[in-house]
């Protein structure tokens, strides 16, 4: 009993020890304290800034996004936290942390704030400079190709330009000169700022001098050409001069490679057509005293075709035809032999008379009423007209007119028809043609409209063996006293 008193006291503290260690099942308590932090909180950029990342100090493993409060100033990767510029303007960059199995964070957000300003391209280029050491050359007509070095600080792309290319021509993209003849020249080089580079002076210059190495060589070099080396004419046209570029005073005489083709004036270049065919017109200099040309002849090829004389339409009507009614204009071009007989075919009013531009094939038409259009047929440079004139069967409506399949109407004024659907036709329908308009399988007898071809949905005059159109029973077609129509029967 005494060893049992004494055994209480210890297992007393064993169950102690038991509960405070199951008291809580909670790992909370265990996860490890992180944090987040900008050590930079204010960041300024220009728009011309390049991505950039703002470097994050974090303990922990938790994961991180970051987000910019306005993404028209700047976007961010939402992994990396990398920035990019774009625009002018004021943004927050936050990064978010998310608590991990082992870490929490009290603070879960840090930010900073990005300004962006404007650039100003200009003042961002650094200042470059582009000179000649070397601001005089003497060479002679003897001499080699030389390249005086240019000094040039930055990246900017510079070209090269000779004053007198008769004196020096110089290599655009190297700066190499070489000599032509004697004279003086200025060499000039020009650079353009680059994106980095700005040149307040933009260009250098050099002035070259050459003097004549003997006697054979005091020549200065000449030139010769055509700006225009294709010449079209017809043989209706008049003698005419190609303009020759030439450089020197050198003499230049002219041939013709087919002078039944064209001549030309040996000294003067003046071309007279002869008649149909192709031929070259070639101007040869010769070396002067002073000048000597390297290539020595300019020439131009010259065409000749046959011109037409006159175009006639013959098979214009002679007098006026019914809106609808179509045909086909031909026309005889001269001479026989023209060498293009293209006829192409006009109309002065297509919504009176529509024609086809190739094949001539022409339509009376209805779209405005009826009258008159000019036709024009051209070939070449020649033209001839004719008038074609179109004309209705009704130009009036009363009781008892009969209507006929096809037959047409134009009053000059709006008519009104007592049916269903009420119609009524104004002038702006253009000519009105009596038609069998299918409805469904049935044949029924409707007025076309000629300025769009529309017709009313009338079903209450249906075609039978023994019809042939409409009549006027009554009416005298105003508003208030409609025509009342009704079939007619085949007499």
């Amino acid at each position: 009993m005494q060893k049992l008193k004494k055994l209480l006291p210890l297992v007393g503290a064993i169950l102690a020890l038991a509960f405070v260690s199951c008291g809580s099942d909670s790992d909370d308590g265990s996860k490890t304290a992180g944090s987040i932090s900008y050590a930079t909180t204010s960041v300024e950029k220009t728009t011309d800034d390049e991505a950039f990342t703002n470097a994050l100090t974090k303990t922990g493993d938790g994961t991180v996004t970051y987000a910019s409060s306005k993404t028209d100033v700047a976007t961010v990767n939402e992994t990396t936290g990398e920035v990019t510029i774009v625009g002018a303007g004021e943004t927050t960059i936050t990064a978010t942390v998310a608590d991990s199995d082992s870490y929490t964070y009290a603070t879960k957000t840090a930010s900073y704030a990005l300004t962006v300003m404007a650039a100003d391209t200009a003042q961002q280029k650094t200042a470059g400079s582009i000179s000649y050491a070397t601001t005089t050359v003497s060479k002679t007509t003897a001499d080699e190709a030389f390249t005086n070095s240019v000094t040039k600080t930055g990246d900017g792309t510079v070209s090269y330009a000779s004053s007198k290319t008769d004196v020096a021509e110089v290599n655009a993209t190297t700066g190499e000169v070489t000599i032509k003849g004697a004279g003086e020249a200025t060499i000039t080089a020009t650079v353009t700022d680059s994106d980095t580079y700005t040149y307040a002076t933009k260009t250098a210059s050099y002035t070259l001098t050459v003097t004549a190495a003997d006697t054979a060589q005091q020549k200065t070099a000449g030139s010769i050409s055509y700006a225009t080396t294709t010449v079209s004419k017809t043989t209706d046209d008049e003698a005419f001069t190609n303009s020759l570029t030439m450089t020197g005073d050198g003499t230049v005489t002219y041939s013709s490679s087919d002078e039944s083709v064209a001549t030309v004036n040996a000294s003067t270049g003046e071309v007279t057509i002869v008649g149909a065919g192709t031929a070259t017109i070639t101007a040869t200099v010769t070396d002067s005293a002073s000048y000597t040309y390297a290539t020595k002849t300019a020439s131009y090829t010259l065409t000749v075709t046959v011109a037409v004389s006159s175009v006639i339409i013959n098979n214009a009507p002679t007098e006026a035809l019914f809106v609808n009614s179509t045909g086909t204009l031909t026309a005889t071009v001269s001479p026989d032999n023209a060498t293009d007989k293209t006829i192409v075919w006009s109309s002065s009013d297509p919504d009176y008379v529509s024609i086809n531009a190739e094949t001539g094939e022409y339509t009376i038409m209805g779209k405005k009423g009826y009258g008159s259009a000019t036709i024009t047929a051209t070939a070449g440079d020649k033209t001839t007209t004719c008038t074609i004139t179109g004309k209705v069967h009704h130009t009036s409506l009363q009781a008892e007119d009969i209507i006929l399949v096809g037959e047409t109407i134009y009053t000059g004024k709006t008519w009104y028809v007592n049916i269903s659907p009420n119609t009524s036709f104004a002038t702006s329908a253009g000519v009105i043609t009596l038609v069998e308009a299918d409805t469904n399988g049935t044949l029924y007898y409707k007025c076309s409209r000629g300025s769009n071809g529309t017709k009313p949905n009338w079903t209450s005059f249906r075609v039978t063996d023994n019809t042939d159109g409409i009549y006027i029973v009554s009416g005298t077609g105003t508003s208030s006293d409609k025509f009342v129509f009704a079939v007619h029967t085949k007499e």
